[in-house]
Formats: C-alpha cells, structure tokens, sequence
C-alpha cells in the first residue's frame, strides 16, 4: 500500500497531494506542465516534500515532521522515464543485470526467466541498444526497472513518441507486468485513452492544488 499525504511547492508548482493505493494501475493526467512528473519526483526520492508524508507497505520513507527522508535508492521504488535510455556499451543482458550489480545484490524479487519471458525479449538479449526499436527499448528500460526488485513502479508517460504499434506492445506489456507479477502502478500521462487501455483508477493532477 502507498500512502501520500505531502506539500510540495517551488517557484512554478504547488501540489497537495492525498490519496492512497494498494494495487492495480493509478493514472495521473493533466496538462503539460501541470505537475505530473513533480509528482513522481517527490515519491521516489528526487525531490524532497515540503512537509508531509509518504509511507509504502506499512514503512515511513518521507516524513518530514518526524525528519524522516529514506534515500532514493533504499526506497523499492523504480521510475522509468519518458526517454528510455540504456548504456550503449552493454548489451540488452548486461543492462538487465545492472540494477543487481549497482544494488550489490545477487537475488532479484523476480527470477530472471520470469521477467524474460514476461519482457518476451529471449531474441534481445546479445543485441546492443543501437539495434532496438523504440518499444524494445522501453521494454527493456521496464525490465531493469523490475530487476532493482521494486514495491512500486513509477512511469513518467512510457508512450511518449511512440506509433500507434508500438503503444499499443507497451501498453500490453504493463498490463502483463500488473497483472502476472503483481506489481501496482502508478502512471503518469497527458493521453486518458491509454489509461482506459490499462484499466486505470484516473486522477487529474490538478486535484493536488
């Protein structure tokens, strides 16, 4: 369960933010500029509420009263970016494995057949960056993501410039993510017709203001 209760303002946003989730996708909208992504921000550790709090299964991560501010990299939370980016000088396997090595670990949540062949990128795995397709590489940006054996996944509008097939491969791979992995969701985008797609709870992010 995440449950966000937090201010935040800097010069060009304020957002009051008070809603909590336990599974499935929740989708954000709104328009550009409005605060989405800022919203992201503040949940997995990039930026630093004005006072409030953020709890995620039952553990404080932000709690400003208390100064609590758990670091982003301790939080089992993974955002995924709008621009998927690899490291060019890895393959798609190496970039997979990374999260294990950054996060020292040697044990994923997920056996690494199983996000495999949930990714379905058996074919990828020898091939460089360079040589992926856009929705191949938001696939596999997904998949890294889930190595770092998450709580929550965060997706900072994952079909931005993207055609129409390729949203459409994405969109049924978060879907499989949610439903075959069980892992809740919060997506953030300007497109309500994709959260349709994903079944999504929908809140504008002008609610938080």
């Amino acid at each position: 369960m995440l449950v966000c209760k937090f201010d935040y303002q800097n010069e060009s946003i304020s957002l009051n933010v008070d809603f909590k989730m336990e599974t499935g996708v929740l989708g954000i909208v709104g328009r550009s500029g409005a605060g989405k992504s800022t919203f992201l921000k503040n949940i997995v550790g990039i930026h630093k509420p004005t006072r409030g709090l953020i709890e995620l299964n039952h553990t404080k991560i932000v709690d400003i009263e208390n100064n609590i501010f758990i670091p982003m990299h301790k939080r089992k939370i993974a955002l995924v970016f709008q621009q998927a980016t690899l490291f060019p000088h890895l393959n798609v396997k190496q970039n997979l494995l990374y999260p294990l090595k950054y996060l020292k670990r040697n044990k994923t949540k997920f056996e690494y057949d199983q996000i495999i062949e949930v990714l379905d990128i058996e074919k990828l795995l020898t091939k460089k960056s360079s040589q992926l397709s856009g929705g191949e590489l938001q696939r596999i940006s997904i998949g890294r993501a889930l190595f770092s054996s998450p709580e929550l996944l965060l997706l900072d509008e994952p079909l931005n410039g993207l055609d129409i097939e390729l949203k459409n491969n994405v969109i049924q791979f978060i879907n499989k993510v949610n439903h075959e992995l069980h892992m809740p969701i919060i997506y953030v985008t300007h497109q309500k017709e994709e959260l349709v797609k994903l079944n999504a709870q929908l809140i504008n992010i002008d609610k938080f203001k």
